[in-house]
């Protein structure tokens, strides 16, 4: 292993730990910094890229709460589990049409949004929202932290 390797790897654990530790001040969920972090590697590793792929997830997040709301909502008319279904088959059937859009077209992103807040566990809340939002914002700036540090690194070693 070369040196510049090293401190790639080294930059890239001191970042990554950094926010966890921040995260677990906040009471935050670790994984959705990890989440958040393998979505800016995966979908573009640039800022645009991040905050179309941010922004997705977002709307994913919303639309999993309008889910989880129609579901109580059917509930009244049909058992649970059938309302459940019902919610979340309108859901991922319309999330197909999203990929005729020119931009905010990406389904994987989608459904990582509802990964995010069915994994999540939270009722919803303004606080749930907020907490999600940190986490996320927090492995969207791992990513960047750690591609500035990269391209430093590469620098300085090419000057070296």
């Amino acid at each position: 292993m070369n040196i510049n390797s090293l401190s790639k790897s080294i930059c890239m654990g001191l970042i990554t730990v950094i926010a966890a530790f921040i995260a677990l001040q906040f009471d935050l969920y670790i994984w959705m910094i990890f989440i958040a972090l393998c979505s800016y590697y995966l979908f573009g590793s640039t800022p645009k890229a991040a905050l179309l792929t941010f922004t997705q997830q977002i709307i994913a997040i919303t639309l999993a709460i309008v889910c989880h709301f129609s579901a109580i909502g059917l509930s009244n008319y049909m058992d649970g589990m059938p309302a459940l279904l019902i919610s979340i088959f309108v859901l991922t059937a319309g999330l197909f049409f999203v990929t005729k859009f020119k931009i905010l077209n990406k389904l994987t992103i989608y459904f990582t949004g509802l990964i995010i807040w069915f994994a999540s566990g939270y009722e919803f809340s303004i606080e749930a929202s907020i907490k999600i939002i940190t986490a996320l914002t927090l492995g969207y700036m791992c990513g960047w932290l750690n591609m500035i540090v990269d391209g430093w690194i590469d620098k300085r070693t090419k000057t070296s």
